[in-house]
């Protein structure tokens, strides 16, 4: 686990300096720094400010209960975002130009699939590049699925059960009451530890194990959007208080304000200090914004700026796809290497997801069939899902229900609102063929350029 942010290093407002300096063009950058060990003033990252205690008298200020709760959860949950491989949230890797180019791909798996991988990136990145392809998606959509792997949240949803799991979480950490409590900045994190180890059983809302994990990785996109919402509206109030002269922010101050301290826009709406450790080339594309802002450039100037961080970043994010399959194809080629190695499997036998409707009882499994049957469910989540769901949106609904009732038939018929035996047999003559036929395409994948698609204030010490 990479921490984002460490709420064990305290920081206070007498702490925090306000440097102001000039562009040529006369916007002026703000910019907050604090003293270090050795007298340096040294800036500090975006999601700092989430430490400070005008952050809980700002979620105390909203007078809309639900929101202020929300508010008040994501800023404690911030510590808890992984940007690990196993289970990450934010996909926090070095960005490169070699990368989107497909020239790593083989250097990662080391098969044949991943040289043809690296070929068809390779091709993707020339027409992005040349303009021979439009990329439809905005940045916004773009940008959140390249650099996440949260669910993508609408700008307005409304969501019972998330609520409710906000709601009990937020009370798992802060014991119920008014008024203001005090936790140290280790606490939070540890205690969803806990729930998650329990599969948040604690909460006590009686939902499946599969269900609530899911609702935490949602929540976790949501913590994303309101810090990021959060730390913006923080750095707004203390430069109004902070700065020396008396002249109204500038429309264009105001969006670099955003850019360095909030939910910036160009950024698929993600503050910068979720994205650190996206190395120096980040660095480059976001200076070039900021400073086409800065400087007052002409519009298609700064819309340039914007279209080469769109084009990158589509392409990373089709690099991903591209790594993730060249992956999958590695595993199946080392099971392959040492099939007959596995007693009793020398007749061939390959995964197949018909093996979720015949699973085997709990007695009967042995560790082959549960590994059969754990790649099957993996393949359907990660690889099946997303493809049924752009080709075969009712077919992808039923397949989702069938996952989320932990691959029971009967359950998820009910679900469904089907029989059993007609949710069994849209399963097994529509859905799993479906599942099947486009794994076989697998060697032959091709990419689409349209296809980019709280009643406290806690104070922490």
């Amino acid at each position: 686990m990479v921490e984002l942010l460490d709420y064990t290093d305290t920081l206070l407002e007498s702490d925090l300096q306000l440097q102001t300096s000039e562009f040529p063009s006369g916007n002026r950058d703000y910019t907050f720094v604090r003293t270090n060990g050795e007298g340096e003033a040294v800036p500090i990252s975006a999601l700092e400010l989430l430490k400070l205690d005008r952050a809980a008298e700002l979620i105390e200020q909203e007078k809309n209960p639900a929101k202020a709760l929300n508010q008040a959860l994501s800023r404690l949950l911030v510590s808890s975002i992984r940007t690990s491989r196993v289970g990450r949230h934010l996909v926090v890797e070095p960005w490169s130009e070699s990368v989107v180019r497909g020239e790593t791909l083989p250097e990662e798996t080391r098969t044949d699939f991943a040289r043809r991988l690296s070929h068809e990136q390779a091709d993707q990145w020339r027409a992005v590049r040349s303009g021979d392809c439009t990329l439809e998606d905005p940045l916004e959509t773009v940008f959140w699925r390249a650099v996440t792997d949260l669910p993508y949240l609408r700008r307005q949803f409304d969501d019972p059960k998330l609520g409710a799991f906000g709601k009990a979480l937020y009370f798992q950490i802060v014991p119920p009451g008014t008024g203001r409590v005090e936790l140290d900045g280790w606490e939070p994190g540890a205690i969803v530890e806990t729930c998650k180890k329990n599969d948040f059983a604690d909460l006590k809302l009686g939902f499946s194990a599969r269900e609530l994990h899911q609702l935490y990785r949602k929540y976790m996109a949501v913590t994303v959007r309101w810090t990021s919402k959060l730390t913006g509206q923080l750095a707004h109030l203390l430069i109004e208080e902070m700065r020396s002269d008396t002249r109204p922010l500038t429309p264009a101050e105001q969006t670099m304000v955003s850019l360095k301290y909030g939910a910036a826009e160009h950024f698929g709406k993600i503050n910068v200090g979720f994205l650190f450790g996206c190395g120096p080339l980040f660095d480059t594309f976001f200076n070039e914004i900021y400073r086409s802002i800065g400087n007052g450039r002409p519009e298609t100037e700064q819309a340039q700026a914007t279209t080469d961080l769109l084009q990158f970043v589509f392409l990373y994010r089709n690099y991903l796809r591209l790594r993730s399959y060249a992956r999958l194809q590695e595993k199946q080629e080392h099971r392959d290497r040492y099939w007959d190695d596995i007693p009793g499997r020398k007749d061939g036998r390959r995964i197949n997801l018909d093996d979720l409707t015949e699973l085997p009882v709990d007695d009967a499994a042995t560790p082959f069939d549960r590994a059969v049957a754990s790649e099957a469910q993996l393949l359907l989540v990660e690889q099946v899902l997303p493809e049924l769901e752009k080709s075969r949106p009712d077919q992808a609904r039923l397949l989702r229900i069938f996952i989320d009732c932990n691959y029971d038939v009967k359950v998820a018929a009910e679900e469904a609102e089907l029989t059993p035996r007609r949710f069994n047999r849209r399963l097994q003559e529509t859905i799993l063929p479906s599942a099947a036929e486009w794994l076989a395409d697998l060697d032959l994948v091709t990419c689409s350029m349209t296809d980019a698609r709280a009643s406290h204030g806690v104070q922490l010490r």
